[in-house]
């Protein structure tokens, strides 16, 4: 059948024999069998749909949950199933909540709340809390938005704290790049609580960081993930965001670029900046490495900071001259960068971005 069903005889007849095949697997079935089973009943569950009835479709994933609990991919389909119905509803209110909507997305995230901590696999779990919390916010459920983010952090820390032999901890620094990078995008756009410290969740992940075991041969993903950190330091500085949610008042609006907010958000520059410059040294024994870093961060500071500021411009030469040591740097992209640069100096009509390009030398 390609087309959805309605028919409530035929999905309860599906979802008995459906919860047969999952209580068939038990401690002896192989792996192969439990993916098959996992298959078949993901496929029964999309093939389900209760139209605009969007409560009825909820309590059906409820009962999916209930019978269907010891499948992990099957879990993880239900919690991404839920999120997609509370981005319907907010599709189909046109973001405009009602009081009765709103209780609806707010159930929506207590159910997948409740349903992540069953997934074992702990990148999957933070995944999910990501992608929960950012359509909590979409729905401008605020306060579920923080519990799902919070726990993420929470998680993290659990990972950073795992004993160095476990499995679950080889070769995670990229992937946790990636994840920091889209957790903090969604940071940018989350407003503070109003009982918390400024920045509270973004301190409690540079917390985490800070704890996490990293490989000392890859001690260049911690760099880029901190610079990442400061991209979004950056961001938050401005007067108005460069991308925001309807109906959510993010940090632009409740601070309003007030002084005491920027100066906050200088201190975490300047704990950044150290911790970067600690890196750099640390790299000093892979030139390679310690070239890329510092490359990298010559074009954050291009991309986001005043360099006609003296201190500014000083410290890309000198991080210019760090890629340059011993041939280290990527050639090409640091031809691409000074072109940048001059560029510009030249839309902009600034001499200094000029003088500095010429400094720029391949």
């Amino acid at each position: 059948q390609t087309e959805p069903t309605t028919d409530p005889v035929v999905i309860n007849g599906l979802m008995y024999v459906c919860k047969v095949l999952h209580d068939s697997i038990n401690a002896l079935s192989l792996r192969d069998e439990e993916r098959q089973i996992s298959n078949l009943l993901t496929g029964f569950l999309r093939k389900v749909s209760h139209g605009q009835d969007f409560e009825a479709h909820l309590n059906f994933l409820v009962e999916a949950r209930s019978n269907f609990s010891n499948l992990q991919s099957v879990v993880v389909y239900l919690v991404q199933a839920v999120n997609l119905l509370a981005v319907q509803t907010h599709s189909a209110v046109r973001g405009n909540h009602t009081r009765k909507t709103a209780a609806f997305v707010r159930a929506c995230a207590a159910y997948t709340f409740v349903t992540i901590p069953g997934v074992m696999d702990v990148f999957s779990r933070l995944n999910l809390y990501l992608v929960s919390a950012q359509v909590a916010v979409l729905n401008q459920a605020l306060t579920q938005g923080d519990a799902f983010l919070k726990t993420a952090i929470s998680l993290l820390a659990d990972v950073a704290s795992a004993p160095e032999d476990d499995s679950a901890m080889k070769n995670t620094e990229v992937w946790l790049s990636s994840y920091v990078n889209s957790f903090l995008s969604t940071l940018l756009i989350v407003p503070d609580h109003p009982e918390k410290e400024v920045l509270w969740l973004l301190k409690g992940l540079l917390n985490v960081l800070q704890d996490f075991k990293w490989d000392t041969q890859r001690l260049g993903v911690k760099g880029q993930i901190f610079l990442q950190v400061f991209a979004l330091l950056c961001a938050q500085s401005q007067e108005r965001f460069i991308y925001r949610i309807a109906r959510v008042d993010s940090n632009d609006q409740l601070y309003g670029a007030d002084k005491k907010f920027v100066a906050e958000l200088g201190k975490v520059v300047e704990n950044l900046t150290s911790e970067l410059f600690d890196i750099l040294k640390s790299l000093s024994t892979t030139p390679d490495h310690q070239a890329q870093l510092a490359l990298q961060f010559v074009n954050v500071l291009v991309a986001h900071a005043d360099l006609t500021q003296a201190d500014m411009a000083k410290l890309v030469m000198n991080l210019w001259s760090l890629a340059k040591k011993q041939g280290a740097g990527d050639k090409k992209l640091m031809a691409r960068t000074a072109a940048y640069v001059r560029s510009c100096g030249d839309s902009a009509d600034l001499n200094t971005y000029a003088e500095i390009a010429d400094r720029l030398t391949v």
